[in-house]
Protein backbone atom coordinates (compact mmCIF):
# COMPACT_ATOMS: atom_id res chain seq x y z
CA UNK A 1 0.00 0.00 0.00
CA UNK A 2 2.35 2.47 0.64
CA UNK A 3 4.94 1.46 -2.46
CA UNK A 4 1.37 2.01 -4.29
CA UNK A 5 0.95 5.59 -2.61
CA UNK A 6 4.54 6.43 -3.26
CA UNK A 7 4.33 5.59 -6.82
CA UNK A 8 1.45 7.50 -6.65
CA UNK A 9 2.94 10.66 -5.69
CA UNK A 10 6.33 10.47 -7.99
CA UNK A 11 3.58 9.85 -10.95
CA UNK A 12 1.85 13.40 -10.00
CA UNK A 13 5.05 14.89 -9.29
CA UNK A 14 6.55 13.78 -12.63
CA UNK A 15 3.43 15.20 -14.25
CA UNK A 16 3.66 18.78 -12.40
CA UNK A 17 7.36 19.05 -13.84
CA UNK A 18 6.25 17.79 -17.47
CA UNK A 19 3.59 20.03 -17.51
CA UNK A 20 5.66 23.03 -16.82
CA UNK A 21 7.97 22.23 -19.22
CA UNK A 22 6.22 21.91 -22.00
CA UNK A 23 4.33 25.11 -21.42
CA UNK A 24 7.11 27.55 -20.33
CA UNK A 25 9.18 25.60 -22.65
CA UNK A 26 7.31 26.27 -25.82
CA UNK A 27 7.25 29.53 -24.79
CA UNK A 28 10.91 29.83 -24.89
CA UNK A 29 10.96 28.58 -28.30
CA UNK A 30 8.94 31.06 -29.38
CA UNK A 31 10.97 34.13 -27.41
CA UNK A 32 14.37 32.61 -28.49
CA UNK A 33 12.81 32.93 -32.27
CA UNK A 34 11.38 35.94 -32.37
CA UNK A 35 14.98 37.28 -31.06
CA UNK A 36 16.56 35.35 -33.52
CA UNK A 37 14.41 36.88 -36.59
CA UNK A 38 14.10 40.18 -34.74
CA UNK A 39 10.45 40.24 -34.54
CA UNK A 40 11.10 42.04 -31.86
CA UNK A 41 14.45 43.77 -30.55
CA UNK A 42 14.46 43.63 -26.47
CA UNK A 43 15.10 40.84 -24.43
CA UNK A 44 12.24 41.71 -22.48
CA UNK A 45 9.56 42.78 -24.34
CA UNK A 46 5.66 42.49 -24.55
CA UNK A 47 5.28 39.37 -27.01
CA UNK A 48 7.82 37.57 -24.43
CA UNK A 49 5.02 38.59 -21.85
CA UNK A 50 2.31 37.22 -23.79
CA UNK A 51 4.52 34.02 -24.81
CA UNK A 52 5.21 33.17 -20.92
CA UNK A 53 1.18 34.04 -20.05
CA UNK A 54 0.03 31.09 -22.64
CA UNK A 55 2.77 28.81 -21.52
CA UNK A 56 1.78 29.30 -18.11
CA UNK A 57 -1.80 29.11 -19.10
CA UNK A 58 -1.01 25.05 -19.45
CA UNK A 59 -0.77 24.88 -15.37
CA UNK A 60 -4.40 24.27 -15.29
CA UNK A 61 -4.65 20.83 -16.75
CA UNK A 62 -3.26 19.89 -13.09
CA UNK A 63 -6.52 21.66 -11.47
CA UNK A 64 -10.12 20.19 -11.78
CA UNK A 65 -11.53 23.62 -13.26
CA UNK A 66 -9.48 23.50 -15.83
CA UNK A 67 -11.36 25.91 -17.66
CA UNK A 68 -11.45 28.41 -14.95
CA UNK A 69 -8.11 28.22 -14.07
CA UNK A 70 -6.88 28.48 -17.43
CA UNK A 71 -8.76 32.06 -17.62
CA UNK A 72 -7.11 32.78 -13.88
CA UNK A 73 -3.37 32.14 -15.66
CA UNK A 74 -4.06 33.70 -18.38
CA UNK A 75 -4.95 37.20 -16.72
CA UNK A 76 -2.77 36.97 -13.79
CA UNK A 77 0.28 35.95 -16.00
CA UNK A 78 -0.01 38.43 -18.30
CA UNK A 79 -0.44 41.21 -15.42
CA UNK A 80 2.50 39.54 -13.73
CA UNK A 81 4.76 39.45 -16.74
CA UNK A 82 3.96 42.84 -17.43
CA UNK A 83 4.84 44.39 -13.71
CA UNK A 84 7.96 41.34 -13.48
CA UNK A 85 9.40 42.62 -16.71
CA UNK A 86 9.09 46.04 -17.16
CA UNK A 87 10.19 46.20 -12.74
CA UNK A 88 13.14 44.29 -14.47
CA UNK A 89 13.79 46.81 -16.58
CA UNK A 90 13.86 49.24 -14.30
CA UNK A 91 16.61 47.77 -12.27
CA UNK A 92 18.65 45.61 -14.68
CA UNK A 93 21.33 48.18 -14.61
CA UNK A 94 22.32 48.41 -11.09
CA UNK A 95 21.74 44.40 -10.82
CA UNK A 96 23.68 44.18 -13.49
CA UNK A 97 26.40 46.12 -11.55
CA UNK A 98 25.99 44.94 -8.15
CA UNK A 99 25.69 40.58 -9.87
CA UNK A 100 27.69 39.02 -6.72
CA UNK A 101 29.52 36.78 -9.80
CA UNK A 102 32.01 39.19 -11.54
CA UNK A 103 33.11 35.89 -13.62
CA UNK A 104 29.53 36.01 -15.31
CA UNK A 105 30.19 39.38 -15.99
CA UNK A 106 33.14 39.21 -18.10
CA UNK A 107 32.69 35.63 -19.67
CA UNK A 108 31.62 35.75 -23.05
CA UNK A 109 29.82 31.79 -22.64
CA UNK A 110 26.93 33.66 -20.91
CA UNK A 111 26.02 35.92 -24.08
CA UNK A 112 24.23 35.10 -26.87
CA UNK A 113 26.04 36.18 -30.40
CA UNK A 114 26.03 38.69 -31.45
CA UNK A 115 25.66 40.67 -27.88
CA UNK A 116 22.73 39.69 -26.23
CA UNK A 117 23.53 39.35 -22.22
CA UNK A 118 22.03 36.87 -20.72
CA UNK A 119 23.72 34.96 -17.90
CA UNK A 120 24.82 38.54 -16.59
CA UNK A 121 21.62 39.47 -15.87
CA UNK A 122 21.01 36.48 -13.50
CA UNK A 123 19.82 38.85 -10.90
CA UNK A 124 17.21 40.13 -13.15
CA UNK A 125 15.77 36.77 -14.50
CA UNK A 126 15.71 36.38 -10.33
CA UNK A 127 13.29 39.06 -9.88
CA UNK A 128 11.25 38.67 -12.91
CA UNK A 129 10.82 35.26 -11.77
CA UNK A 130 9.87 36.06 -8.41
CA UNK A 131 7.38 38.72 -9.41
CA UNK A 132 5.38 36.45 -11.91
CA UNK A 133 5.55 33.54 -9.74
CA UNK A 134 3.69 36.26 -7.44
CA UNK A 135 0.62 36.70 -9.64
CA UNK A 136 0.61 33.13 -10.30
CA UNK A 137 0.14 32.00 -6.60
CA UNK A 138 -2.72 34.50 -6.51
CA UNK A 139 -3.90 32.96 -9.38
CA UNK A 140 -3.48 29.07 -7.88
CA UNK A 141 -4.71 30.38 -4.34
CA UNK A 142 -1.36 29.20 -2.78
CA UNK A 143 1.13 30.74 -0.35
CA UNK A 144 2.91 33.58 -2.38
CA UNK A 145 6.39 33.72 -0.84
CA UNK A 146 6.83 30.09 -1.12
CA UNK A 147 6.05 29.63 -4.97
CA UNK A 148 7.46 32.65 -5.46
CA UNK A 149 11.08 31.32 -4.17
CA UNK A 150 10.32 28.46 -6.75
CA UNK A 151 10.15 30.93 -9.44
CA UNK A 152 13.16 33.11 -8.76
CA UNK A 153 15.61 29.97 -8.70
CA UNK A 154 14.20 28.74 -11.65
CA UNK A 155 14.36 31.71 -13.88
CA UNK A 156 18.15 32.52 -12.54
CA UNK A 157 19.03 28.84 -12.74
CA UNK A 158 17.69 28.90 -16.26
CA UNK A 159 19.70 31.69 -17.70
CA UNK A 160 22.77 30.61 -16.57
CA UNK A 161 22.79 27.27 -17.90
CA UNK A 162 20.54 28.04 -21.08
CA UNK A 163 23.20 30.35 -22.64
CA UNK A 164 25.96 27.65 -21.41
CA UNK A 165 23.93 24.72 -23.34
CA UNK A 166 22.94 27.31 -26.61
CA UNK A 167 26.72 28.22 -26.64
CA UNK A 168 27.86 24.95 -26.68
CA UNK A 169 25.55 23.62 -29.68
CA UNK A 170 26.62 26.76 -31.43
CA UNK A 171 29.73 25.12 -31.51
CA UNK A 172 28.85 21.78 -32.45
CA UNK A 173 26.63 23.15 -35.19
CA UNK A 174 27.34 26.50 -35.73
CA UNK A 175 23.41 26.49 -36.27
CA UNK A 176 22.64 30.40 -34.42
CA UNK A 177 19.00 29.76 -34.76
CA UNK A 178 19.25 26.27 -33.22
CA UNK A 179 21.34 28.16 -30.47
CA UNK A 180 18.67 30.96 -29.16
CA UNK A 181 15.92 28.57 -29.59
CA UNK A 182 17.60 25.71 -27.26
CA UNK A 183 18.71 29.08 -24.97
CA UNK A 184 15.18 30.22 -24.15
CA UNK A 185 13.73 26.85 -24.33
CA UNK A 186 15.83 25.85 -21.40
CA UNK A 187 15.50 29.52 -19.58
CA UNK A 188 11.98 28.46 -19.45
CA UNK A 189 12.07 25.24 -19.08
CA UNK A 190 13.89 25.60 -16.00
CA UNK A 191 11.03 27.91 -14.62
CA UNK A 192 8.49 26.30 -15.91
CA UNK A 193 10.09 23.05 -13.90
CA UNK A 194 10.45 25.27 -10.52
CA UNK A 195 7.09 26.05 -10.88
CA UNK A 196 5.63 23.31 -11.24
CA UNK A 197 7.49 21.92 -8.12
CA UNK A 198 6.76 24.59 -6.14
CA UNK A 199 2.79 24.05 -6.95
CA UNK A 200 3.05 20.49 -6.06
CA UNK A 201 4.56 21.23 -3.02
CA UNK A 202 2.14 23.72 -1.48
CA UNK A 203 -0.91 20.99 -2.61
CA UNK A 204 0.87 18.23 -0.83
CA UNK A 205 1.07 20.43 2.67
CA UNK A 206 -2.32 21.36 1.71
CA UNK A 207 -3.44 17.94 1.19
CA UNK A 208 -1.39 16.44 4.31
CA UNK A 209 -2.81 19.54 6.40
CA UNK A 210 -6.42 18.26 5.98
Amino acid sequence: MENLLLEEKKADLFKHLIVGIIGFGIAGILWGGGLFYETFYDLFSLPAILFLALGGSLLAILFKDKKRMFKRLILFGLVGGVVGFFGGLFVSYPLLLWSPVLIIQNNAIFTLSPSLLIGQLILVFALIGFIISIFYAFALKIKVLSLAKYGAVGFALGSLIGPIIGNGILNLSGSLLLTYLITFFIICAFLGAFLGLGIYRNMEMTEEKS
